[in-house]
């Protein structure tokens, strides 16, 4: 079932569209272009494993490795700017894909069928309109997760060399300990409220043309009214996708496990296989992230219809007349073609 002709994004159902014709056009939009969506995982999870393959093999021979707990704090403050070398190319690539793969809705939505060029003109410069704040963030979670883990391990070797601690550092490993608690305590609420409040950051930096953290100020004020709906959504989505994901890479691990203890299994074929599995693995979760993008879009379609009035009135059948339909054009509001 789908809008009246004259409606935004004709190939979806009529607005309001409810939790369950949420994710069945997400499945169908997704289904209609699965090759585009396939390749574009796939370039994401080569890009990914590539640069991670090199940071590491930098880290293994220009680093020293730890010797005793005492010298693992240290060692995390050394892989600090490998690991944010990892999350930024990361995070750019997943932004880049993010990007197509919602152009690429966006054209199954008005009908048309979008190549990966269109796709990339109608989102273009996503990357320098909101990459430098994927970025930014990454070097925030990085410096959280290295200064978390020197904490650990300070605490941690505190415990192993010292055999009786004194009170100072028996206070100091409780505080470390009661830290860790909180933020794990809080670390889930506040991840989901942020998660959800931002989850249409990417389509209002890639389609609406919002930049740097205007994007997620777009995104915070698209939400508004939806939070638990799109939460459900999110939630549902990203378990369906997850264990989706589990099953295939337990599929595609079974049996191809190569023992790289093994110096015999590190050359020939079995390096051949283990490096395609690794691919293949990346690239199915790659796929699960590519199909949340999709499903972020028909969440964004459904809340950009309601803005500009385009809803069905309550009562009314599922489908109506084009005419019962207002479709006011405001100044946001990209045609269909715009991307030309």
């Amino acid at each position: 079932m789908t809008a009246p002709a004259n409606a935004s994004y004709p190939a979806l159902p009529p607005s309001p569209i409810d939790f369950g014709d949420l994710l069945a056009s997400a499945l169908r939009l997704f289904g209609q272009r699965i090759g585009i969506y396939a390749l574009l995982a796939l370039v994401q999870a080569v890009v990914t494993l590539v640069v991670t393959g090199i940071v590491a093999a930098v880290v293994l021979t220009q680093l020293d490795m730890p010797q005793g707990p005492e010298q693992l704090a240290g060692f995390m403050v050394q892989l600090a700017l490998p690991l944010f070398l990892i999350s930024a190319v990361s995070a750019l690539t997943s932004l880049y894909v993010a990007s197509i793969a919602l152009g690429v809705a966006e054209g199954s939505a008005w009908g048309q069928a979008r190549s990966w060029r269109e796709a990339a003109g109608r989102t273009k410069g996503t990357l320098a309109r909101f990459g430098w704040v994927q970025v930014l963030l990454s070097a925030v979670g990085i410096l959280l997760t290295v200064g978390l883990m020197v904490l650990v391990f300070a605490s941690l070797a505190t415990v192993l060399t010292t055999s009786q601690p004194t009170q100072d550092q028996a206070g100091a490993i409780l505080a470390s300990i009661g830290v860790l608690l909180v933020l794990s305590l809080l670390a889930i609420p506040v991840g989901l409220v942020l998660i959800t409040k931002f989850s249409l950051g990417v389509p209002a930096a890639a389609l609406r043309g919002r930049s740097g953290f205007g994007a997620y100020a777009e995104s915070w004020r698209l939400t508004k009214g939806h939070f638990w709906r799109i939460l459900a959504v999110v939630l549902v989505a990203g378990l369906l996708m997850s264990l989706v994901s589990s099953v295939a890479q337990g599929i595609v691990q079974n049996g191809t496990t190569v023992d790289l203890s093994d110096p015999n299994a590190l050359s020939g074929i079995d390096l051949v296989t283990f490096g395609i599995v690794q691919v293949v693995m990346q690239a199915i979760s790659a796929f699960g992230s590519v199909f949340m993008q999709v499903v972020l879009f028909v969440v964004y379609a459904d809340i950009d219809r309601r803005q500009r009035g385009e809803v069905r009135p309550i009562g009314a059948p599922m489908l109506v007349q084009p005419q019962q339909y207002a479709h006011p054009q405001p100044p946001y509001n990209f045609p269909p073609n715009s991307w030309q």
